[in-house]
C-alpha cells in the first residue's frame, strides 16, 4: 500500500511552443479539466501578452504523436497569448511562441498541479472545489492504491487545507456536499445558499432537501436571505436588482477608462520613439496599441498626413492618431 507523503518525481524541461500546439483539455471526464477552461479570454492579459508575451511558462505534458503538449496549468495565459497573435497578425507582427515546463508524471500529479495552482491564484467557488476534492481523492485511491483516508489527507495537501489528528473537517465537508441532491448543490452554484447550509440538510432525505431548496429560492426572490447564508437579492428583483446594475455599470465604466489611459499613454510612448526605436519595438508597444483599439472597438490607426510628411524627410517613423473614443 503506497503512503500518502510518498514524493513522486519526474523530468522536467523547459521549451519554447507554438500555441497551436497547446492543446487546453474541456472535457469535464478527464483527469487535467478545469471548469473555468470554459470561461472567456481574460482582455486585460491578452493585452499584456501581447506587448510583452508570456512572462511564467506553461506547464504541459510531453507532447503526443502529433507534436501536440496538453496543458496542466496556465490555461489563461495560453488563451490569452492565442488572442494576442490574432491582434499581432492583423497588424503584421510577428507571433509569440510560449514558453513551456514539460513535466512527465501520472494523472494524478498532474492533477495535484492544477489544484496547488489555481488555490494560490484565486480560491474556488465551494461546488468547483468540492467536485476537484472528490476527482482527486478517487484518482488518488485508483491510481496509487492509496487507502481513502490517505487519499484524503494527500488532498488536504494539495488544497492548502487544515489537518487535525490525520483527518481533515474540509475535505470531509467537501465529500458531504457532493451527498446532497442536484438541486442543492445548483442551489449553492448559484448562491441561493452557501455552503454551511447545504451542510445543514445533507443528513435529511432527498425530498426535504429539495424541498427546503424551493423555499429558499421563494425567500431569495421575494427579496430576503436565507437564515446562515450569505446569498443576494436575485439579480433584477427590485431595489437590490437596481443596485448591482448600478455598480456593473460603474465597474465597466472604470475599466473603460483604464484601457483608455494605457492607450492614450503608449500612443504618446510610441510617438516619442525615433524611426529606429520604432522598428525594433523592444517592448512591445505597437502589438499593445493593436489589442487595447481592440478592447475598446475603437482601432488605433495610423496618422497618414503626419507619416507621409515625415517619409518624406527620409524617416521611416510612424505615428498613430488617439482615437475619438480617448479623447
Amino acid at each position: 500500500m503506497a503512503n500518502a507523503s510518498e514524493v513522486i518525481r519526474s523530468e522536467i524541461f523547459l521549451v519554447q511552443v507554438n500555441p497551436v500546439q497547446l492543446r487546453i483539455v474541456t472535457d469535464p471526464s478527464h483527469p487535467l479539466f478545469d471548469e473555468r477552461a470554459l470561461n472567456a479570454v481574460d482582455l486585460r492579459m491578452a493585452a499584456s501578452v501581447g506587448a510583452m508575451g508570456v512572462l511564467e511558462p506553461v506547464i504541459v505534458t510531453p507532447a503526443d504523436g502529433k507534436g501536440i503538449h496538453t496543458v496542466i496549468a496556465g490555461r489563461q495565459r495560453v488563451k490569452a497569448l492565442i488572442k494576442a497573435n490574432e491582434i499581432r497578425e492583423k497588424a503584421k507582427q510577428t507571433k509569440l511562441s510560449c514558453p513551456c515546463i514539460v513535466r512527465e508524471d501520472s494523472g494524478a500529479e498532474l492533477e495535484g498541479i492544477v489544484i496547488t495552482e489555481n488555490e494560490i491564484r484565486k480560491d474556488d467557488p465551494p461546488m468547483l472545489k468540492a467536485r476537484k476534492v472528490k476527482r482527486f481523492i478517487d484518482r488518488a485511491v485508483a491510481e496509487h492504491k492509496l487507502t481513502e483516508k490517505d487519499a484524503k489527507v494527500k488532498a488536504a495537501l494539495f488544497f492548502g487545507l487544515k489537518i487535525t489528528n490525520g483527518t481533515s473537517q474540509s475535505v470531509d465537508n467537501y465529500c458531504r456536499i457532493l451527498s446532497t441532491t442536484e438541486k442543492v448543490q445548483a442551489a449553492v452554484d448559484k448562491g441561493i445558499i452557501n455552503s454551511t447550509v447545504a451542510l445543514q440538510w445533507y443528513k435529511l432525505p432527498a425530498e426535504k432537501q429539495d424541498k427546503k431548496v424551493a423555499e429558499a429560492e421563494k425567500v431569495v426572490k421575494d427579496g430576503g436571505k436565507i437564515t446562515v447564508a450569505k446569498a443576494n437579492p436575485a439579480k433584477g428583483q427590485g431595489r437590490g436588482g437596481e443596485k448591482e446594475k448600478s455598480r456593473a455599470k460603474a465597474g465597466d465604466m472604470r475599466k473603460k477608462d483604464e484601457v483608455v489611459k494605457l492607450l492614450t499613454s503608449t500612443i504618446k510612448e510610441w510617438n516619442e520613439l525615433s524611426a529606429e526605436q520604432q522598428a525594433k519595438d523592444a517592448n512591445g508597444l505597437r502589438g499593445y496599441i493593436s489589442v487595447l483599439g481592440w478592447m475598446l472597438h475603437d482601432e488605433a490607426e495610423i496618422d497618414e498626413d503626419a507619416t507621409d510628411a515625415l517619409k518624406k524627410k527620409g524617416s521611416k517613423k510612424v505615428v498613430y492618431l488617439i482615437p475619438e473614443s480617448c479623447q
